[in-house]
């Protein structure tokens, strides 16, 4: 109250939190039991407090509570294992059944701004030093970007998966035994914020579920962007859940046979236009259609358009309303060569484009597990979505796909901790935000893609170790691996 009154900003510290998921769900060995919690909740919303930091549970959430945002942090010693059931995967032996999980183990760096706060995410892997140890030289490395600073907002992922759902936690017999408890796996949250990307492609299913969209709400207050798809014209309650997501969702990408789009969008443009949002359209693609574009087909579904079929893409264009079209892209072809040929199909047809990057190669049967290939991938897509102004780039693979249909890896393993993609990523925002208006190339393999005029000086960044040093433009080319170049650094 003494704080509030002299008109300073209130950050709380507890151990426990006052609740995992809901304000009234029921006490258990990991939330405040009544009275205590209503008493805190009430002090949080009478005081206006800005954050409330607490521990006890040894895992990372994120929740916003009225005004007040609240982080359970992860711990520096060991993983709560009861929670090993969020995921849809068995730990491997040398996790011991979840708790020595190191991967999820770290703290936070918090930056207190004139306006707001930043919660930066320190993965500590299990390391540590011995009392009275010498500070070890580290390497410069470049700095992580949050999604609420990060200049990347075309860039994003093909949120397949739920990570939106709530997760019955059983009870184990150690801590808990007489109910199941209720909570969100926000590990794919704290990957997104460390990668500082900020776009997200979601199903219609994230609007229409209540829970989903009030979640959608409080991640929009940390930056994130919402890119909507679906089929066929809209119902009345998806087009009543569109109305009501104005200034949540911009993009709004619907798919039909290239002969019912025009009814398509004249059913779903005054609902995209109520909102305030561009109508993107994509077509289904037939036998003949994928087998022209040399691919193989496969018993599929697959939509979109390519940049040769001219006459399509005019078609769409003739549409009213149309603000832009989706291309396809095999795992065959380069992202930064996709980007390029859409871009140029599209534009003189005064349309945007958007495309979806597949991060897999061949039949249904087939397994994609070439990590270098995804960390290249992932990155030529990022760096060719920033340079590109009328592109959004979406990878269709954020979680690995372990089973069922086109199995592969993403940017996280099943357990959503990092995989060699995650670190390129995290690495190349940052990179772009350093960057600013300045020049920069980034090269990935045989491709480089540039903004700017990437000559002179600069500085060279080792995308997969975050390393910097000081160098001209043309070094990047012995790069050995995933690297960015950045002008006047």
């Amino acid at each position: 109250a003494a704080a509030e009154a002299a008109g300073q900003r209130v950050f709380l510290n507890t151990h426990y939190p006052p609740y995992l998921t809901y304000p009234d769900e029921d006490e258990h060995y990991d939330n405040i039991g009544e009275p205590g919690r209503s008493w805190l909740l009430e002090l949080l919303e009478k005081h206006k407090v800005e954050a409330l930091f607490a521990g006890h549970v040894h895992n990372f959430w994120y929740h916003r509570h009225g005004a007040t945002q609240c982080w359970l942090l992860p711990s520096t010693a060991f993983v709560r294992q009861d929670y090993s059931e969020m995921y849809r995967a068995a730990p491997p032996p040398e996790f011991e059944a979840g708790r020595n999980d190191w991967n999820k183990l770290g703290y936070f760096i918090v930056h207190v701004h004139e306006n707001g706060h930043l919660c930066d995410i320190v993965r500590t892997y299990g390391t540590s030093v011995e009392p009275g140890a010498p500070v070890a030289a580290v390497p410069d490395t470049v700095t992580p970007v949050h999604p609420l600073m990060s200049p990347v907002t075309r860039f994003g992922f093909d949120m397949r998966q739920n990570w939106l759902e709530v997760i019955e936690i059983p009870p184990s017999g150690g801590l808990d035994e007489f109910d199941r408890k209720r909570t969100r796996n926000d590990y794919a949250l704290m990957a997104l914020m460390e990668m500082g990307v900020r776009r997200l492609r979601i199903p219609a299913r994230d609007l229409l579920d209540p829970g989903h969209r009030a979640r959608l709400d409080v991640l929009s207050d940390l930056g994130f962007l919402f890119t909507l798809f679906s089929f066929d014209a809209p119902d009345a309650e998806l087009a009543a859940a569109v109305k009501g997501a104005k200034g949540l969702i911009d993009i709004w990408e619907v798919a039909q046979n290239l002969s019912d789009l025009h009814d398509v969008a004249a059913a779903a443009l005054p609902v995209a236009e109520a909102a305030g949002i561009d109508l993107y359209l994509s077509k289904l693609r037939s036998k003949d259609e994928m087998e022209r574009g040399g691919e193989k087909y496969f018993h599929m579904i697959n939509h979109g358009f390519t940049p040769d079929e001219d006459d399509q893409i005019a078609r769409a264009a003739a549409i009213p309303g149309v603000k832009g079209i989706v291309f396809r892209v095999a795992g065959e072809t380069p992202p930064a060569e996709a980007v390029a040929a859409a871009v140029k199909a599209a534009s003189s047809h005064g349309l945007k484009v958007s495309l979806h990057i597949r991060m897999s190669i061949g039949s249904p049967g087939t397994a994609q597990a070439d990590e270098p290939w995804v960390a290249a991938r992932v990155a030529e897509a990022l760096a060719a979505a920033h340079a590109n102004a009328d592109a959004h780039v979406y990878c269709d693979t954020f979680s690995d796909v372990d089973r069922g249909y086109f199995a592969r890896q993403g940017v996280v393993d099943r357990l959503y901790n990092p995989r060699p993609a995650f670190h390129v990523l995290r690495h190349l925002t940052g990179a772009l935000a350093a960057a600013g208006t300045d020049a920069w190339a980034v090269k990935t393999g045989a491709t480089t893609v540039t903004g700017g005029t990437a000559t002179g000086t600069g500085t060279l960044i080792d995308l997969a170790t975050g390393q910097v040093q000081p160098g001209g433009a043309d070094a990047l080319a012995k790069a050995s691996g995933p690297a960015a170049w950045v002008a006047g650094q």
